[in-house]
């Protein structure tokens, strides 16, 4: 109150609501005295107090998929007599905590609130989309490439989103790197990062690294990130490109054994598949003996696609090789200059699509720089699934191949030397004209005509040291008597249609 003035003023603050009881009246008394000790008083006043109502209300989530569930929750104040909702997409409701289903879009959510003495609104903003549907590539998730050879991953999504790329954790980008709609404002349905990794990738001592290349797909109507990662292996390869390259081995040794000055390092890289062939790497062991020191060493074993080889530059065929490899170490000169025994041990199927193993045509070739060289390999043992063998020796490490051949059952013989899918197709030829009073030659139909022909290896796979003159005299034999056999048959096939045809 103001001193020394005719005029008094004094403000009182009137809440909406007190504990649920709306304040409609206010009685005051106000006595005040003079200088001189003279007491005056008002008497008591009342001040009727009318109070709107304030809306308020809260929402379990705001966005989210369709169909997008929403519980809505009155937080009003102020006598409220009644709720009136408008959900923004033609529905509404009068229930005080009502709660409603989505459909795709934006919303805005409206409480308009009432008591005796007004109304008060308060809005909502919803956002709700559909699921978006991705279509992501590479659709592989573990990649291989060859060092020097790009790789382009791309997402497409059917809702527009903000995309970001990164590469182990950090933001993608750079020299060698090739970026479209990395963006963080919901206006894109598609995103892709392309790579090169000789303009990407900067290491001295290349040999091969495995990289972790994300991308987080996010759209505010979701209120969420979806991540799609790839884990990517960048390989320095003899191989022409990476589609070459079957499968990929990388190990630490098993065992370092230290044996007077030198220590003889040993790599187990047995029970390694292949994901696109389903055959184990034919690589049991790789062992050497190096005064070096090993510390950090590593091996690396590629398993490539017979596409890898150069037929002009191999003299054994591409049929009898069982498996083509490259051995490489990410210390080359310590291995093939600074060590000495070195040694490969390795298996081959006894059994391939019902053929058998012919054991003394298995050999481990090794190119060099002169060329490919063959190595008669040593039978270790024979354990029901697998023949193993071992070459001591080796010059170097670099690209291998094992060949072999393998024998399978006459399923496309016929007894008497001629072969038969081709009595068959003579037989059906002949079925095909005869009526129902013709003879009929009976012919055994072989299983299928597609069945695996017996296979005789190939003479360039043999050293010269082979004996062939025996082999060659022995299938010369075979071979005339086939043909005796075969011709006897053919006649006989011939006389009996030459009958039918009289009758």
């Amino acid at each position: 109150m103001k001193e020394d003035s005719g005029n008094y003023t004094h403000n009182i603050s009137i809440p909406a609501s007190d504990s649920g009881t709306l304040v409609s009246s206010i009685t005051y008394n106000c006595t005040f005295g003079d200088a001189a000790g003279n007491l005056n008083s008002t008497g008591n006043t009342v001040i009727n107090v009318s109070v709107l109502p304030i809306a308020n209300f809260s929402a379990n989530v705001t966005r989210g998929t369709t169909p997008l569930s929403v519980e809505f929750s009155d937080n009003s104040s102020g006598l409220v007599k009644s709720w009136n909702w408008d959900f923004g997409d033609g529905n509404t409701s009068t229930e005080q905590n009502p709660s409603h289903v989505f459909g795709s879009g934006n919303f805005t959510v409206n409480l308009t609130v009432e008591n005796n003495n007004g109304t008060s609104t308060k809005h909502l903003n919803i956002r709700a989309a559909d699921e978006p549907v991705y279509v992501v590539s590479p659709n592989e998730t573990e990649l291989l490439s060859k060092y020097g050879e790009e790789m382009n991953f791309s997402i497409n999504n059917t809702l527009f989103s903000s995309y970001e790329w990164f590469i182990d954790g950090t933001p993608l980008n750079g020299s060698g790197v090739t970026l479209h709609n990395n963006n963080t404002d919901d206006s894109a349905h598609l995103s892709y990062c392309n790579v090169n990794t000789s303009q990407y990738i900067d290491q001295d001592d290349f040999f091969m690294d495995v990289y972790n290349i994300s991308a987080h797909v996010s759209n505010e109507s979701l209120e969420r990130t979806d991540v799609f990662s790839w884990e990517w292996t960048v390989t320095n390869s003899s191989a022409k490109q990476g589609d070459e390259i079957d499968h990929l081995i990388n190990k630490t040794p098993e065992e370092v054994t230290k044996i007077g000055s030198e220590s003889h390092v040993r790599f187990n890289t047995s029970n390694e598949t292949s994901e696109k062939t389903g055959i184990e790497c034919s690589i049991n062991m790789v062992s050497f003996n190096t005064s070096n020191e090993t510390d950090d060493i590593q091996i690396k074993i590629e398993v490539l696609n017979t596409s890898a080889l150069n037929e002009s530059e191999i003299d054994f065929s591409k049929g009898s090789v069982y498996q083509y490899m490259d051995i490489s170490f990410n210390n080359e000169s310590l291995v093939n200059e600074g060590s000495n025994n070195r040694s490969i041990e390795f298996k081959v199927y006894n059994e391939v699509n019902g053929g058998t193993l012919l054991i003394n045509t298995v050999y481990l070739r090794h190119k060099d720089t002169s060329g490919w060289e063959a190595y008669k390999p040593e039978l270790l043992r024979n354990d029901g699934t697998y023949s193993h063998f071992i070459v001591r020796d080796i010059p170097s490490f670099s690209p291998y191949a094992v060949t072999a051949d393998y024998e399978y059952d006459s399923a496309t013989k016929s007894d008497d030397g001629l072969p038969a899918y081709l009595k068959w197709k003579m037989f059906k030829e002949q079925m095909e004209g005869s009526t129902e009073g013709d003879e009929v030659v009976d012919v055994e139909k072989p299983e299928s005509e597609d069945t695996v022909s017996s296979q005789q290896p190939d003479s360039t796979d043999i050293p010269e040291d082979t004996n062939k003159e025996d082999t060659t005299t022995a299938d010369g034999d075979n071979n005339l008597a086939a043909m005796c056999i075969g011709l006897l048959g053919l006649i006989a096939i011939l006389l009996i249609i030459s009958k039918r045809k009289e009758k």
